[in-house]
């Protein structure tokens, strides 16, 4: 299993920064692509090239077997053995595992 890198910033995850510091890229990017810099300052990757409105996506909540008493205790449980708030991959597969386990 290949090992999952952390994701400092999800906003920049993705860029390849060095084709973005390459005029003839950018400009065949920006040429095929007139929408990326709509009302932007010539750098699609820029912060300000995030949406203002993002897509809201509704979802019904999962129906959950457990009462809320046996959520804390599993919560307390697998907080005492793994970092619940990680956001590494392979952490948050040993909370499932662990989880499983319980």
């Amino acid at each position: 299993v290949p090992e999952e890198e952390d994701i400092e910033d999800i906003n920049e995850y993705g860029i390849d920064w060095e084709v973005n510091q390459e005029p003839e890229l950018m400009a065949h990017l920006l040429e095929n692509n007139p929408h990326e810099l709509a009302g932007q300052n010539n750098d699609p990757f820029a912060p300000s090239s995030t949406p203002a409105n993002l897509s809201e996506v509704l979802c019904d909540p999962p129906n959950c077997p457990f009462t809320g008493t046996q959520l804390q205790s599993l919560d307390h449980r697998l907080s005492t053995e793994v970092d619940l708030f990680s956001r590494n991959m392979n952490v948050r597969r040993v909370v499932w595992q662990k989880a499983l386990e319980i």
